[in-house]
């Protein structure tokens, strides 16, 4: 998709990709990237996945 897309259709590209992915973290970073700010959101995400994984090795 080029990246000159409205924002409308970006968001439903979003939303269709991430109705198509069957990776969970694929999908919780494409949830994330739909907010107002996309980067800090899903970098928010991604830390919160990573702890999610340190958390269950550690058990």
């Amino acid at each position: 998709m080029p990246a000159s897309g409205s924002p409308s259709r970006i968001q439903q590209y979003l939303e269709e990709l991430a109705a198509t992915v069957k990776n969970p973290v694929h999908r919780r970073l494409l949830k994330a990237h739909q907010g107002d700010n996309p980067i800090h959101e899903m970098e928010t995400e991604l830390g919160r996945i990573l702890n999610e994984v340190v958390e269950r090795s550690e058990d």
